[in-house]
């Protein structure tokens, strides 16, 4: 794709297709990426019924199908595609000795030698996948296949494409010269009229040949659905040149009268010279937008995690290297000084300097020890560690970020959906005018300067092929996409945190509210068991728990992510030792915002609130008096009889929360919590930092806060209207209204209401604010519900992420300003429009590079003086 409405072309095709989805089409001209959806039952073949549509309307485009699955990996929590190698070609019945593993979803062939399948890491880790297929299939090679990298079949496609731009402009900029020099001579160089034609005629036609493919392009945009675009603009301008130039020469060749008296001499330069040109602007924006996808593809790299890993067994000591893809959940790896962390996990010894820059944009190394967070591709400055596995290289911090941007350069916000309608209008818009300049120039030149209808046909049409040369709508095609893909790579590497939807970014300028929830967010999560509290003697008494109750709290804490159930784990394991406490393997269930149960013997053991363990004890006057005196409790039941109550003390607010809480007043904006935690732990922390009670909710279950967003939405829409309803009718306050018209057609004035969250309860809360932001130790079901994800250990990217938006907004308008002005100044210059100044036809091809130039300029600005 070389322009804005080769996107769109693409876009009118898939979302015609039979079988496709047309609202679900994604066409992305900056990473020259499609993304469709559709119905594996109509859509059989896709080489056949998509990929062959495409190439019918554009076949010298390089298309590479990335991936073809019925299945979205996104959509299934948990599931995860590997593929499988064997060195004989055995892949169907490896395939069906894999669909028969239980853990594993699904098992496709990919080649003789190769499967795909789906599995669930919870249930089977690879390992346990390969060494069964080796068992029954056979064959003791069978190892991992490396999966085909879109990101790598792009970049050798656009690689390709800039030699083949390259290499076309180049030729006809020599071939261009010796036109430019004979027709620019002055008749400083001795030869005569027909020789010196047949040299320009020569090189000219060379030019047309070598720059082919646009003429073809327009003549299939015109053959496939009277599609006006930029090839035919470009053809209809260069060719009119050269075939009246053609014409001339003919006539003189002839020595005929015409060709003196009418038309004067042939312009071989203007399609020569406008040709090269417009070349040369079309390998600027490539060259452009390779270096703008290349920004995205370099966002978690590959290369930032390590292949290999030493792992350690905590029972035998040993350690022993293994391919990093192979890891399971709870594996035991050792890194070193020097060395990068393969993947996201928990350090269960040692102490060790961080370099995360490249993820949080922090250059100062961080250090960690026990109960610390690693991240993928972090590498050890100094010291040791041993971390256990919690997120696999597939679904680590690298791999979403890479995922989110991946998301978001395939969404369209509203900025972007406005440039494209705009372009589509222009480009033939350009054409009508380009019409009526060769109209009027033809009259004003045979009715008002006396010249031959010939010689006014000449000058009118010098006047055309200028204004359809000069104007180009790939400025405002570029203008959203290219300052978004900036803000990524900004967001990323300075900010310390990602968008996933670029709606996100184009309304955070716009944030009135921000909604926090306490645990994890304004503090620092680290709850700690204050005291526990069992029946002794029929009396509820603060006593050390049993060995009983501690076995319990093993098993129900073991797997859940809940920073509550965490700390009730690791308070468990460091008291179990003592008093005989076992850690066995039991199947637990997840109750959203309530608690964890499991069933042993045919008894119901729960740990949560107290609301879902034992609901009758919480008239009990003994438990009133002891759920008083804590700030957070957790307890436990059987049977929904209770038999222990925790506890938990969390008053450790986050070093950096008040500052950005100022920066957030500073800017005008009211502060809230929603906590499930009860009253007694929420009220201090919001004393503490000065937001006011009436803004702070406890007790809060996901429903609560969606409930409580929902009526906090209502309320800012009938402030916007009550204020909009108090602007006096003034004539000045009517062009206000017309103005913020204008303004709005760009970017929406309406507050916005922000929410920030961690955990499985936030969910909910996350999805229905305008724009929900998570943290980087957030659960798996908080990060894909939120636009924005903050991969630093600090919540100050909340204030990056503001800041960039700002910046966004203005450098967006900054490029639509800078594309409409130019495109007007510029046709208004090629047609004639100004009597003492014109834009000549040979140099109107400079339209391109000098509309698109100035947008890459302002959107690399964006990242310029951001920290």
């Amino acid at each position: 794709m070389h322009c804005s409405t080769c996107a769109d072309d693409i876009a009118k095709i898939l979302k015609n297709i039979p079988g496709v989805e047309s609202h679900e089409v994604k066409v992305s001209f900056v990473m020259s990426r499609a993304e469709v959806k559709f119905n594996s039952e109509t859509v059989k073949d896709v080489e056949k019924d998509i990929r062959a549509r495409v190439l019918k309307r554009f076949p010298r485009l390089d298309i590479v199908v990335l991936a073809n699955s019925k299945v979205d990996e996104d959509e299934l929590d948990g599931i995860l595609k590997v593929r499988v190698h064997s060195p004989s070609e055995n892949a169907a019945s490896l395939r069906e000795i894999a669909a028969g593993i239980n853990g594993v979803a699904s098992a496709s062939t990919i080649t003789l030698k190769e499967i795909e399948l789906s599995y669930d890491p919870d249930s089977i880790g690879i390992r346990n996948i390969l060494a069964i297929l080796r068992e029954k299939g056979g064959d003791v090679n069978i190892e991992l296949a490396d999966v085909p990298d879109g990101a790598k079949a792009a970049a050798a496609a656009e690689k390709k494409y800039l030699r083949s731009i390259a290499t076309q402009t180049i030729l006809c900029t020599l071939f261009t010269l010796p036109v430019l020099i004979l027709a620019w001579s002055g008749g400083r160089i001795k030869l005569d009229t027909v020789p010196r034609y047949s040299i320009e005629f020569a090189f000219a036609t060379l030019i047309i040949v070598v720059s082919r493919r646009i003429y073809f392009d327009a003549f299939r945009s015109l053959y496939h659905g009277l599609t006006i675009d930029m090839d035919v603009l470009v053809s209809v301008a260069t060719g009119a040149a050269y075939i009246f130039s053609v014409a001339v020469f003919a006539a003189h060749v002839a020595n005929s009268a015409w060709g003196e008296q009418q038309s004067g001499e042939p312009f071989f330069e203007t399609s020569a010279l406008l040709t090269t040109l417009i070349l040369a602007g079309r390998w600027m924006t490539a060259g452009v937008r390779s270096w703008a996808s290349r920004r995205i593809r370099t966002i978690g790299d590959t290369d930032l995690q390590e292949s290999v890993v030493r792992l350690y067994n905590p029972d035998s000591g040993a350690e022993t290297p293994l391919d990093a893809r192979k890891l399971h959940y709870g594996d035991v790896v050792i890194v070193q000084q020097g060395q990068k962390v393969a993947t996201d996990g928990l350090i269960l010894e040692g102490t060790a300097q961080l370099d995360e820059s490249h993820l949080t944009g922090e250059p100062k190394p961080q250090t960690k020890s026990e109960g610390g967070f690693v991240l993928a591709g972090s590498k050890l400055v100094s010291g040791e560690c041993k971390y256990r596995v919690s997120k696999l290289l597939q679904e680590n911090t690298i791999s979403q970020i890479k995922n989110m941007v991946k998301l978001a350069s395939q969404q369209k916000p509203r900025a972007q959906e406005i440039a494209d309608k705009v372009a589509a209008f222009l480009t033939p818009a350009i054409l009508g005018i380009a019409v009526m300049v060769f109209v009027i120039w033809l009259l004003v030149g045979g009715l008002h300067q006396n010249l031959t209808w010939g010689k006014s046909a000449l000058l009118a049409l010098t006047y055309a092929v200028a204004t359809l040369a000069i104007s180009c709508p790939c400025a405002i095609g570029l203008a959203v996409p290219m300052v978004l893909v900036v803000a990524s790579r900004v967001g990323v590497s300075k900010g310390g945190f990602v968008f996933r939807n670029p709606a996100a970014i184009e309304k955070g300028r716009q944030v009135s509210r921000v909604i926090f929830d306490k645990t994890g967010t304004l503090t620092t999560g680290q709850l700690q068991v204050e005291f526990s509290s069992i029946q002794v003697d029929g009396m509820w008494q603060k006593a050390d728990p049993t060995a009983e109750i501690l076995t319990l709290l093993l098993n129900l804490c073991k797997t859940s992510n809940h920073p509550v159930a965490k700390t009730m784990y690791a308070f468990a394991q460091s008291q179990a030792s003592s008093v005989g406490g076992d850690d066995l393997s039991r199947e637990v269930t997840t109750v959203v915002s309530k608690g964890i149960e499991m069933t042993v013997d045919g008894s119901v053991f729960r740990g949560g609130k107290l609301s879902f363990t034992a609901p009758a004890s919480s008239s009990n006057p003994e438990i009133i008096a002891i759920l008083r005196s804590a700030q957070s409790v957790f307890t436990l039941s059987r049977d929904h009889q209770l038999l222990a109550v925790f506890g938990l003390k969390d008053d450790t607010i986050r070093p950096e929360v008040p500052s950005v809480l100022k920066k957030l007043r500073d800017r005008g904006i009211e502060l809230y919590i929603f906590s499930g935690d009860r009253p007694e732990a929420v009220h201090p922390v919001a004393k503490e930092l000065g937001i006011p009670l009436s803004n702070v909710y406890a007790d809060c279950y996901p429903e609560d806060k969606r409930a409580r967003l929902e009526l906090l939405k209502e309320r800012t829409a009938k402030e916007e209207a009550s204020s909009s309803q108090q602007e006096k009718p003034s004539l000045s306050g009517r062009f206000a209204r017309i103005k913020n018209r204008i303004r709005s057609l760009l970017f929406s004035r309406e507050k916005v209401i922000l929410f920030v969250g961690d955990g499985t309860n936030d969910a909910i809360a996350l999805m229905a604010a305008d724009i929900g932001v998570s943290l980087s130790q957030a659960t798996d079901m908080a990060a894909s519900s939120a636009d924005v994800s903050i991969i630093s250990d600090s919540i100050y990217g909340l204030i990056g992420f503001l800041e960039l938006s700002n910046r966004v907004a203005w450098c967006i308008r900054i490029n639509f300003a800078w594309a409409i002005v130019w495109n007007v100044v510029a046709i208004l210059g090629a047609s004639g429009a100004w009597v003492k100044v014109r834009i000549a036809p040979e140099w109107a091809g400079l339209g391109e590079i000098g509309s698109v130039l100035p947008v890459f300029v302002v959107s690399w600005a964006v990242g310029w003086g951001y920290h």
